[in-house]
């Protein structure tokens, strides 16, 4: 099954990593974001298509807005509530913007800086979950 991954950065170099990360999932599709407003758009588009978005990474500090505030835009449309985000959280992140997060719904968070293995560890982990919960 393919698998449409969206990731989330203003970081240019960060998006590559994370996509040289995650390379070695297979059947995966990387779209990128540099902004939740391009993250949202990327995700109804995909959605209008019939080829959704399976799993977004976040990351926490993004020029307009915070990861939190993306996550909460588009955790306010039905469609995409369950849409698994595992979200990249800056190392002075707070144990309140967590668990915010984790009440919102994510599928897990890293911390800045991680491994490949850490990274593909917590997107295995998310995907799975997901996959279970609709009999994939």
């Amino acid at each position: 099954m393919k698998r449409n991954i969206l990731i989330v950065d203003d970081s240019g170099t960060m998006r590559r990593i994370i996509r040289r990360y995650l390379d070695t999932l297979p059947d995966s599709v990387f779209h990128e974001a540099a902004t939740g407003a391009e993250a949202e758009t990327i995700i109804q588009e995909r959605a209008l298509l019939d080829d959704p978005i399976h799993l977004v990474t976040l990351d926490w500090m993004l020029p307009e807005e915070t990861g939190y505030e993306v996550l909460s835009n588009i955790r306010s449309i039905p469609q995409f509530q369950e849409l698994p985000f595992v979200i990249m959280i800056t190392a002075e992140s707070l144990p309140e913007q967590m668990e915010a997060c984790r009440k919102k719904g994510i599928s897990g968070y890293l911390t800045k800086p991680f491994s490949p293995k850490d990274l593909l560890d917590e997107v295995n982990r998310a995907l799975s979950s997901k996959e279970a919960a609709h009999g994939a």
